[in-house]
């Protein structure tokens, strides 16, 4: 569904001979991302096997899948899933299953126009390994006043859906910037209540103890497209200042970007003081999606399943125990001029804007 940007997924997967089995996954609403969509046993997906476990209430029993529209006038998809069944009292039964599928329809207008975006979790209703809401926006969705800060936008919501109308409501843009090279916009709303809708439905954000970070690309017609060799540096051009859940206001220390173009991957860094600590995180070769996306998450966002990239969150004097965090950034412009990055460092949220060095 491209006018509510999610999608249904159901597939059925057999292993004949002794110690195989049979398991049925099946998803409904599942956010869209520009062209790229995922989902797992810890929100939408749901895997149940030939005995009749499910994952809903059997946490022996995990999964995930991820995928993406492919081709000019995206018609067709790909898919890879994977399948945790410890379930079975002996180990030796135990399953570990993975797979890729292929998928065709009609084709689509490739060329409408879009405003990549990120979102933060501003009511803490995501976990701490994926505590970021990607969007991919209509023009006509991203609303700004006369001074370039957004006051509406589009994206998913937890308690609502993938398709989220969000306004300011009596809240305020309490900090904002535009950089008119890149066409990069940022900022934070706090205080008040922002209002969310979607589908009759509707729910408020109440941020006089956090705030709502955005960053959002400018229009874009058509797909990044990055160097196919070579590696650039990438400056801050700008960012939000750090919110915690408590009201806590802190500031960037420092935040690097670095991509490899020869090998598909970007290294990034954040240090932030909040509170009377000092945060850092750090990711390494976050593998870059289709030319545009990248993230890293501290922990297993998956039980049973490996993280597909770990960051490292580290703070002083100290954080405690198993500190969780993200990373979730996107390239824009034709060849990817410059980036934006969500992350948070366990409560602690906000974003920053790269420009590639040199233009």
């Amino acid at each position: 569904n491209f006018t509510n940007r999610t999608l249904d997924m159901q597939l059925a997967v057999s292993i004949a001979g002794t110690g195989g089995g049979q398991w049925q996954l099946s998803a409904s609403n599942v956010p869209i991302a520009l062209n790229s969509f995922f989902g797992s046993t810890t929100d939408r997906l749901v895997v149940v096997n030939g005995t009749g476990a499910s994952s809903r209430t059997n946490n022996n029993l995990s999964g995930s899948f991820e995928g993406s529209f492919v081709g000019t006038g995206l018609p067709g998809a790909i898919l890879g899933y994977g399948i945790s069944d410890m379930t079975a009292g002996n180990p030796a039964s135990w399953n570990f299953v993975s797979g890729v599928a292929g998928f065709t329809s009609s084709a689509r207008n490739g060329a409408a126009s879009y405003r990549e975006g990120r979102i933060s979790d501003a009511t803490g209703a995501l976990s701490d390994f994926i505590a970021t809401y990607s969007t991919t926006d209509r023009p006509d969705d991203v609303v700004s006043d006369l001074q370039g800060r957004v006051t509406a936008f589009s994206a998913p919501y937890s308690r609502l859906g993938s398709h989220v109308a969000y306004t300011i409501g009596t809240s305020q843009v309490v900090e904002s910037g535009v950089d008119p090279t890149t066409g990069l916009v940022w900022g934070r709303w706090g205080g008040g209540v922002a209002q969310v809708s979607a589908g009759g439905q509707s729910d408020s954000i109440y941020l006089n103890h956090t705030s709502l970070h955005y960053i959002f690309a400018p229009t874009q017609s058509g797909p990044v497209t990055l160097p196919l060799t070579g590696a650039a540096t990438y400056d801050v051009i700008g960012s939000t200042s750090p919110t915690d859940f408590s009201g806590n206001v802190g500031r960037l220390n420092s935040a690097t970007l670095n991509a490899n173009f020869t090998n598909r991957v970007v290294d990034a860094s954040v240090n932030v003081a909040i509170n009377g600590q000092t945060w850092t995180g750090a990711a390494s070769s976050m593998p870059i999606y289709r030319d545009q996306s990248f993230s890293a998450y501290a922990g297993s966002p998956v039980a049973g399943l490996p993280n597909p990239n770990a960051l490292s969150v580290g703070c002083t004097p100290g954080c405690g125990q198993g500190a969780g965090g993200s990373f979730d950034g996107f390239f824009t412009g034709r060849s990817g001029q410059s980036a934006g990055l969500m992350y948070r460092l366990g409560n602690n949220q906000g974003t920053v804007a790269f420009g590639r060095r040199g233009g």
